[in-house]
């Protein structure tokens, strides 16, 4: 996949021409991101096959040891059928083993901390030393609202420190009210915030 692609004002060029150019040159598979207060992307967007997939939020922070919730049950425990049975309560059905599959190549001492806490599936990870980060984190959203996230976030956040992170890094998209508590609840702070464009019919 493609790196995003970051613009600058939309008053400094013509954002039609240029979100053109873009959907016809070798950018036309990635996605843009523009500040999500810049009306003048938005309005070149539609004109231009640009699709606003919405705003995205950043946050960071240092990280300190919390408890393993005793309803851990890490992936070598679980076993990778199992893993992906929950994985696929969250995902569709077919979207659950290519996910496991796609996170393969990840070292060793990442996939340590897979796993679950009750039905919230966790997957952690070191992006470097001393900074982590989840690649998913996610419950069933029949049983949402039930505090498992939290758990599952703590958690995730106690294995990281665990495996020498002192730094915490992550996004989401800027309606996702739960996460962004996690976040705030965590001590984390918002350090960017863009909104995205890609192109129609383009994967989000």
């Amino acid at each position: 996949m493609r790196p995003p692609v970051v613009l600058g004002s939309s008053a400094e060029l013509d954002p039609i021409a240029h979100l053109s150019r873009l959907a016809a040159g070798p950018f036309a598979g990635c996605e843009l991101r523009v500040d999500p207060d810049d009306g003048g992307w938005l309005t070149a967007a539609a004109a231009t096959g640009w699709v606003d997939a919405g705003a995205r939020e950043r946050w960071s922070g240092p990280l300190s040891d919390r408890p393993i919730d005793p309803q851990f049950t890490a992936l070598a425990e679980l076993g990778e059928g199992r893993f992906i049975a929950l994985l696929a309560a969250t995902l569709p059905a077919e979207q659950s083993q290519d996910r496991f599959d796609d996170w393969g190549p990840l070292r060793s001492q990442e996939r340590e901390m897979w796993g679950a806490v009750g039905p919230a599936v966790l997957v952690p990870r070191l992006i470097e030393p001393g900074l982590g980060a989840l690649l998913h984190i996610v419950v069933p959203k029949a049983i949402r609202g039930q505090g498992w996230g939290r758990r599952a976030y703590d958690t995730a956040l106690g294995l990281l420190y665990r495996a020498g992170a002192r730094r915490y890094e992550d996004e989401t998209d800027s309606d996702n009210r739960p996460m962004l508590r996690l976040f705030a609840t965590a001590g984390m702070e918002r350090v960017g915030r863009w909104r995205r464009l890609i192109r129609s019919g383009q994967s989000v």
